[in-house]
């Protein structure tokens, strides 16, 4: 665990010195649900907190609704981090209540926390209603094109967030068109990242007619998205057209093999992944 603030001290001013941390990480600590809930008590009267990183530390649903309701009385703390942990739906009824509630908290990182659809549907109730979050991390978490259409519902003008992770969440071409709508419309939405998602040469089309009308996104990544030659062309003229885009990362762009489709593309990605994983080398060209 790692703690940076007040100076040291012993007895009754080492208490005090703790009052004033700045930044908490715990991260890679065996803390479980047991931690989380020693922990909640101390955070909800905490004012002097900025950082809580809480990844990989073994909590579940349970420990987030504990450190949720101490959250909800927070009023310091701007970043949490919640990445790699099995926090589920069920966690997300916590977070979305929470986010309604706390007033502080600007950047929320959610990467790998077993998140559906369905949660996302429930997360984003409490992002809509927040006027403070600025950044969200859901990278990793399968919320397919079910969770986009539930994201898109709360993606307006009334929405604060500006920085939005999607990398590797089963988006396809169909999620990618939904997006792509809210897109036109959106005017607070300044970084983001789809890398690795399975978006291809449909989703990229329709999210460059997006991108050529929005002029508020500055960066945004798609690498290993199944990029095929003559869409990463249009996807340059847009950059080209517009200055101040940047790509997140460089873009890996998929050659279509002979007498290939695009459903064949994909197929092809799936399983070029799934050998990547087992330890195989990725080919992607």
């Amino acid at each position: 665990a790692e703690v940076a603030g007040g100076g040291g001290g012993g007895g009754a001013r080492g208490s005090e010195s703790s009052a004033c941390v700045a930044v908490l990480d715990l991260r890679l600590s065996a803390s479980g649900n047991e931690g989380a809930r020693l922990l909640s008590v101390p955070l909800a009267k905490n004012s002097h907190l900025r950082q809580l990183n809480i990844s990989s530390t073994g909590i579940d649903h349970e420990g987030c609704k504990n450190l949720c309701d101490a959250l909800k009385q927070n009023s310091s703390i701007t970043d949490v981090d919640m990445s790699f942990l099995e926090i589920g739906d069920s966690g997300c009824i916590c977070l979305g209540n929470m986010l309604k509630q706390n007033k502080s908290i600007s950047k929320l990182r959610l990467r790998s926390s077993g998140i559906s659809w369905i949660g996302c549907g429930i997360l984003f109730e409490g992002v809509q209603q927040s006027r403070s979050l600025n950044v969200l991390d859901l990278s990793r978490n399968f919320i397919g094109d079910n969770g986009m259409e539930m994201m898109c519902r709360h993606l307006n003008e009334k929405c604060a967030i500006v920085e939005l992770n999607l990398e590797n969440c089963g988006i396809t071409s169909s999620g990618c068109a939904m997006l792509s709508d809210v897109i036109l419309s959106n005017k607070t939405l300044t970084n983001l990242d789809l890398s690795v998602n399975f978006i291809v040469d449909t989703g990229i089309t329709n999210l460059s007619a997006a991108l050529e009308r929005n002029k508020s996104i500055k960066t945004i990544g798609l690498n290993m998205c199944g990029i095929i030659n003559d869409r990463l062309s249009k996807l340059l003229d847009v950059l080209a057209c517009n200055p101040m885009m940047t790509l997140l990362k460089p873009v890996s762009y998929t050659h279509l093999r002979a007498h290939e489709t695009s459903l064949h593309l994909v197929c092809r990605l799936l399983l070029e992944k799934r050998e990547s994983v087992a330890g195989r080398p990725l080919c992607l060209r």
